[in-house]
């Protein structure tokens, strides 16, 4: 399938919508003392800073999803119906990440209170059916469908499979932290944020994945103009309801990916473009193991900083990161574009 206009439409709602946002959001930022400070230890900028840049986000995908339901535009595409059918959980879902991080860029919360609120989300999206089922590594199926517990109540039937439950936890957990850790530094996630789902819009359209591209294409066009004020001397920052959403979202496109084909290498994809953050986060993990140090520790070695010690600005180690990054979604254009020739 082609790269629609209804793709482009959906990109530049989001992105119009972020865009007139986010100044709204600073000033609410501003008001609501939301603000990040500069210290001597781990933060690069050197001005107070508004961190509230989630809601911007927010409002840029929510106005692109609305324009895509209230104007019908690709409901008759197969899947997009069934797509629509578990949304519910995902608006759930987002909305708890957005509170939690809004109540921590606000105020400031103890990391497993802020685990457990993310942990609820993974819950609420694990009921409305966004999970992983199944893995096919080398040919060989694992499926995650039992031991299963039954948990119906209501008169609604619920059937939980724990190892289906710890993977999808594992992975939504996983994704949520690693953007949460690599939002150190002006553009930066945001950037990467743009690549990995601009990435994830271009592969779900060639394999006919509807509903996930909207999706990939609303989050693209919302960090598209969230970067113009987060581009360093940034106006805003993602703060944790920013990057914990991106982290969410991602996710999200990575298991409806997955629907759609073979399980491990549809999620090997979103893996492998967010290379940059995962790489970035097992090395902190490490770190902080080797020093028996907990793992909300913060210190000064992530790869960022390491640019910015070796005397690159933080525009130019953010376009460095950029590369690096691109590099990666290249990969995974040609491994999908590989993909569907080999299975016609």
């Amino acid at each position: 399938m082609m790269i629609s206009n209804s793709f482009l439409l959906i990109f530049a709602v989001a992105f119009m919508g972020c865009v007139l946002a986010t100044p709204v959001v600073t000033r609410i930022a501003i008001w609501a003392g939301a603000i990040d400070r500069p210290d001597q230890f781990r933060r690069i900028h050197k001005g107070a800073t508004p961190r509230l840049g989630g809601l911007g986000l927010a409002f840029g995908l929510a106005s692109a999803i609305m324009l895509v339901g209230f104007g019908g535009y690709l409901n008759d595409w197969p899947g997009v119906q069934e797509w629509w059918a578990c949304q519910w959980s995902v608006f759930l879902a987002g909305l708890i990440v957005l509170m939690v991080g809004f109540v921590d860029d606000t105020r400031s919360i103890a990391p497993r209170m802020k685990l457990a609120g993310q942990a609820f989300a993974v819950i609420i999206l694990f009921i409305g059916g966004v999970r992983i089922q199944r893995f096919d590594i080398l040919g060989m199926a694992i499926d995650l469908d039992g031991p299963v517990i039954d948990l119906s109540m209501m008169g609604i039937p619920l059937a939980v499979s724990i190892p289906s439950l710890l993977v999808t936890m594992f992975w939504f957990l996983a994704c949520m932290n690693i953007w949460n850790l690599i939002d150190g530094m002006d553009g930066l996630a945001s950037g990467v944020g743009l690549l990995v789902s601009g990435t994830l819009t271009l592969v779900a359209i060639h394999n006919q994945n509807v509903g996930v591209a909207i999706m990939a294409a609303a989050l693209a066009g919302s960090l598209a103009g969230f970067l113009l004020y987060n581009w360093h001397p940034a106006c805003i920052f993602l703060g944790d309801s920013g990057s914990l959403l991106i982290g969410l979202l991602i996710g999200i496109i990575g298991v409806q990916g997955s629907l759609k084909g073979p399980s491990t290498i549809s999620i090997l994809f979103p893996i492998l473009a967010m290379g940059l953050p995962i790489s970035d986060t097992a090395m902190a993990i490490f770190r902080r193991w080797v020093r028996n140090l907990p793992l909300s520790s913060a210190d000064r070695r992530h790869v960022h900083h390491l640019l910015i010690g070796l005397g690159l600005n933080p525009r130019q180690a953010a376009l460095l990161l950029y590369c690096f990054s691109g590099f990666l979604c290249g990969v995974v254009l040609l491994g999908s574009a590989s993909r569907m020739r080999c299975s016609h």
